[in-house]
Order: C-alpha cells, then sequence, then structure tokens
C-alpha cells in the first residue's frame, strides 16, 4: 500500500509541469454514446460538478482537475476542467 502511494504522488509531482504550461479547455464523454440516466446516474451531476470543480480551480485548489465515473465495471462518464496540453 505504502509504494501505491508512493507511486501515486510520483506520478502527480511529475504531472505538476506540465499541467502549467497548457491551456484551459473543458471536455465531456459519456462512453458509448450512453447518457447518464441510462446508466442509473442522475443527469444534474454533470452541472453539480461543473460548479464544484470550477470554483475549486477558481479558489487554486488545483490548477486542473479529470475525472472517471464507472458504474458497473465501465467507465460511464469523463470530464476533465482547466489546464491541458
Amino acid at each position: 500500500m505504502t509504494q501505491i502511494r508512493a507511486t501515486f504522488a510520483l506520478i502527480a509531482v511529475l504531472s505538476l509541469p506540465v499541467a502549467g504550461r497548457a491551456q484551459v479547455t473543458s471536455s465531456a464523454k459519456f462512453a458509448s454514446g450512453e447518457t447518464l440516466q441510462a446508466s442509473g446516474i442522475s443527469a444534474a451531476l454533470p452541472g453539480q460538478l461543473d460548479s464544484i470543480m470550477t470554483a475549486a480551480i477558481a479558489n487554486h485548489a488545483s490548477p486542473g482537475i479529470t475525472i472517471a465515473i464507472g458504474r458497473h465495471g465501465r467507465v460511464v462518464y469523463t470530464h476533465g476542467w482547466g489546464p491541458t496540453d
């Protein structure tokens, strides 16, 4: 478990310089053209996440955020906020 944490920390630290030179974009994607509702996830979730993540970036909590939501063993939603390269 300690090795996993150390590996994750190393990846996070190494990715910081890349985030600093990137341009700001936003993207959302649903797996296989499926809607969130069809996968059993609230349709309101993207709007709620957008508010939370945009505020976090504005408050300098992170330069950028990427999430992936999985359900029943597959990714059903991905989205990124902030800098990308």
